[in-house]
């Protein structure tokens, strides 16, 4: 076998590192711009606006980011941007129950919704 035709063990090394990067990066959530469909008390159910992507992403019923005796006048058509948690939101946020650990949550379940 030829010299050209071996692969070293440090190029190896480095695409694999380079791999799992990515796919940690990948797992990890991202911000992203939304619009209000509509809104209930401190729950917002929001659109994604994002076009040319190769999957569909559903309407989401996410808290809305603010302190707790704040209530913003959201209406329909109102833009802002999702911000992902590090945890899981459901017992401080009241979309569910239980408290939270350092279990990483699903990409789109921790999401809060910020004007």
């Amino acid at each position: 076998m030829s010299l050209n035709k071996k692969l070293s063990f440090g190029g190896n090394m480095n695409n694999f590192a380079d791999q799992k990067i990515a796919a940690a990066m990948q797992m990890a959530g991202k911000v992203l711009p939304a619009e209000v469909v509509s809104q209930s008390g401190k729950m917002v159910t929001v659109t994604f606006l994002l076009r040319d992507i190769p999957y569909t992403l559903p309407q989401l019923t996410i808290p809305l980011f603010g302190p707790q005796y704040t209530r913003y006048p959201m209406q329909k058509g109102d833009k802002g941007i999702v911000i992902p948690a590090d945890t899981y939101l459901g017992g401080a946020s009241g979309l569910g129950g239980g408290t939270a650990d350092l279990t990483s949550p699903a990409n789109l379940s921790a999401l809060v919704f910020l004007p």
